[in-house]
């Protein structure tokens, strides 16, 4: 069971993007001279980025998507177009308020330590820093190359239902929110941005390599699935295992 856990962290043309997104980080800090804190910076970032791919991808279900699957999906807020805008308000709204408390961390990161509120001020200033935008724009670039790999080119679009794909993106923005806000106290406590920087894309890349090879292998999934409901009583067990095939990215 080790050697299949371990099988998703092989390289493949699979996950071929999702090493090269770490590589680029590790290249710009070790080559290029990025800050470490830019690195943490780009992955919080990143959130924006799901989001409007999503809001694409949400798109082109209603546009192109099976309309069989459309008429016998459920009737509720997530179908229809209603689910973009719905969509936008709620996870933007998210981003918005993490936010805040991020730029309560960033410090010196920022013109101004007393303007937090400035949500979109202080993106813009950030996005200006040509460190913070040469990451920015390669969390973009592989972000934008898998949802045509995974999901535009394979036809998956076809395959599934704006019911089903509404919720994706909130797991990954949850992994990425908690372990750059850790990565901000690890640094705090060791004063070390470069330890928290490697913490952040093994961490980021190990998981991401997990749930692309859930998505791709059902007994991948069936063992990361049991392992996670392991000691779970039954109704939660259940639930788990419906929530863990909602996120699972296609």
């Amino acid at each position: 069971m080790k050697s299949n856990l371990f099988s998703a962290l092989i390289p493949s043309s699979s996950n071929a993007f999702i090493w090269l997104n770490s590589i680029l980080m590790l290249v710009g800090i070790f080559v290029l001279g990025w800050k470490p804190e830019v690195v943490i910076v780009a992955y919080l970032l990143e959130t924006i980025i799901i989001g409007i791919i999503h809001v694409f991808k949400l798109l082109i279900v209603l546009l192109y998507g099976d309309k069989h699957l459309i008429d016998q999906s459920e009737k509720n807020i997530f179908s229809g177009f209603t689910v973009i805008p719905f969509f936008i308000i709620h996870y933007f709204f998210f981003i918005f308020v993490q936010s805040i408390f991020i730029f309560v961390m960033l410090g010196d990161m920022l013109p101004s330590k007393n303007e937090s509120f400035n949500v979109f001020g202080n993106y813009a200033y950030l996005l200006s820093q040509h460190d913070v935008f040469m990451a920015f724009l390669t969390l973009a670039f592989s972000n934008v190359a898998m949802t045509f790999k995974n999901f535009i080119l394979p036809g998956e679009f076809r395959k599934t239902t704006t019911s089903k794909l509404y919720f994706q993106p909130y797991v990954r923005i949850f992994i990425q929110q908690f372990v750059a806000i850790f990565a901000w106290f690890f640094m705090f406590f060791i004063s070390s941005a470069l330890a928290a920087a490697l913490m952040i894309i093994g961490f980021r890349l190990i998981v991401d390599l997990f749930l692309n090879k859930a998505s791709m292998n059902k007994d991948f999934k069936a063992m990361l699935v049991s392992r996670l409901k392991k000691n779970q009583k039954l109704e939660d067990a259940e639930q788990t295992e419906k929530s863990f095939d909602s996120f699972l990215e296609k």
